[in-house]
């Protein structure tokens, strides 16, 4: 018995000499439910198919695709026009957030994996694909112009996805930008991770946080820098495992140049589509109090600014996590913004052992088993969710207490507390720093911000000599001599 609808059964049975679009949309029906041509054309009486005219012989006798791929597609036949759209796009997705339409082709059906595409032109490319794929199955050239419609068709009719996941884990049914095949399993063994991990200051906080990251399940904001001082310690093999093993391309890169002047209004466009971002080997130790980072540090419930190489500008929800790998310590003041989003990892460098080239494969073989190991530590390290606990705290003040220490050997070179009838004008002041590296209007406010809060200096700008800003509280040092102690610290801070 015939598995087609009600409905389209009786269209079919009362079928008009001419009338197409019924057969058309029999034919889409059968292709949706996986029913067989044939069940379709039983509904249509003897008398009533040897009446049917040659184009609706040619729908019934070519089979469930042929009928959409035909060198006499018709322009004014819209119910055909879409289903050959739906056709020859099957590989591409669309999805809608904000009103703004993000276009994807479809890596894999069977693990329902999308690539999001940025081209400047997506209807070019569409029209390329609809051209090529006609080409191919008709064996005959589509012109231009019915190839520009059918994507239009596409682009008005097609079904929207709900916005795929970054991550797709196994078991769950939605579409995903990368759908990872390892999942914790305590009983695969782990040594070459072992060796790795007890090399770290904390590694229950470094395996945490990563599970957290790789599952979803971490909703805080902390950013990791993991340092090994000499390099040669294991940090790029690991990075690149676990990036292009657990993330795919579910994860992005950074480097020096994507935070310069130039290029940094591009930074937030490596968040959107990623769970993962990995800034490798990075030199700038004072990129966690850049506004780009800290942007990207309290990003997830509010929309951010994205901007594209030759796209408009546009907003979009960002959730990846950014992991910084160094053999520098970050620079860090004591703004509760900073601490609070910082997890200070240190891992030592190996000693007495020749570099293994087939340690990847080891540390891909065991990654299952690494996995089971960090979900223990994020079950007891990070209960809520939100904040990982940590035993790197008290290096994090000690970086901070450093970094203040930079400022009392500068202000001690060039300055003195005294009354506050002394002065020093802030452009004397800004150029002097400028001198010894603090160079960033970012960097010259939390430079003032210190002084006021540890010398008791108080900013004055007087209308009466057109706004000039003054600083009371100091004045210059005049010909004194540095003490032997200031002599050693700057001397120590010139040879790191």
């Amino acid at each position: 018995m015939s598995l087609i609808t009600k409905h389209t059964r009786g269209k079919l049975q009362n079928l008009e000499t001419g009338d197409t679009d019924s057969l058309i949309l029999a034919k889409r029906e059968c292709m949706k439910l996986g029913l067989p041509w044939q069940s379709a054309l039983d509904c249509i009486p003897k008398a009533t198919y040897d009446s049917l005219s040659p184009a609706q012989l040619e729908i019934a006798e070519s089979g469930l695709e042929s009928s959409v791929i035909s060198p006499e597609l018709n322009s004014d036949n819209p119910v055909s026009m879409n289903i050959a759209a739906s056709y020859l796009l099957s590989n591409f997705k669309l999805s809608e957030v904000n009103g703004q339409l993000t276009l994807y082709s479809v890596t894999s059906e069977k693990d329902k994996t999308l690539l999001p595409l940025y081209e400047r032109d997506n209807d070019k490319l569409l029209v390329r694909e609809i051209s090529t794929r006609w080409l191919k199955e008709a064996g005959v050239p589509l012109p231009p112009r019915k190839a520009n419609e059918l994507v239009k068709y596409w682009f008005n009719h097609t079904e929207l996805i709900e916005v795929p996941n970054i991550m797709g884990l196994l078991g769950d049914d939605h579409w995903c930008l990368h759908r990872s095949n390892y999942f914790p399993d305590p009983t695969v063994e782990y040594p070459t991770w072992k060796k790795i991990l007890t090399r770290m200051n904390d590694p229950e906080a470094f395996s945490s946080w990563h599970y957290g990251v790789y599952t979803g399940d971490y909703k805080g904001r902390q950013m990791m820098w993991w340092q090994g001082i000499h390099g040669e310690d294991g940090k790029s093999t690991v990075a690149k495992v676990i990036g292009q093993k657990l993330y795919g391309p579910a994860h992005n890169a950074i480097s020096n140049a994507s935070i310069s002047s130039n290029e940094k209004r591009f930074l937030n466009s490596f968040f959107e589509h990623a769970a993962l971002v990995i800034y490798p080997d990075a030199s700038n130790r004072k990129c966690l109090a850049s506004e780009e980072f800290k942007t990207l540090a309290s990003a997830g419930s509010d929309p951010v600014l994205i901007e594209r190489k030759g796209k408009p500008a546009y907003t979009a929800y960002l959730n990846a996590r950014m992991w910084i790998c160094s053999n520098f310590a970050p620079e860090v003041t004591n703004d509760n913004f900073m601490t609070s989003r910082l997890l200070y990892i240190s891992i030592s460098p190996l000693v007495d052992e020749a570099p293994d080239p087939s340690i990847s494969e080891r540390l891909i073989a065991e990654l299952s088993g690494f996995l089971a190991y960090a979900k223990e530590c994020y079950e007891k390290r990070c209960p809520d969710n939100y904040r990982i606990r940590t035993d790197t705290d008290n290096a994090v003040k000690e970086l901070a207490d450093n970094f203040y220490e930079d400022y009392d050997i500068i202000f001690g070179k060039y300055w003195q507390q005294t009354d506050k009838q002394s002065e020093v004008e802030a452009s004397v002041l800004k150029n002097t720093l400028f001198n010894e590296g603090i160079k960033t209007n970012v960097q010259y406010s939390k430079f003032v911000e210190w002084l006021v809060k540890y010398k008791g200096v108080k900013k004055q700008k007087r209308s009466s000599e057109g706004g000039r800003i003054f600083y009371t509280g100091i004045k210059p040092i005049i010909e004194r001599k540095l003490s032997l102690a200031e002599v050693i610290a700057i001397t120590d801070k010139q040879g790191q």
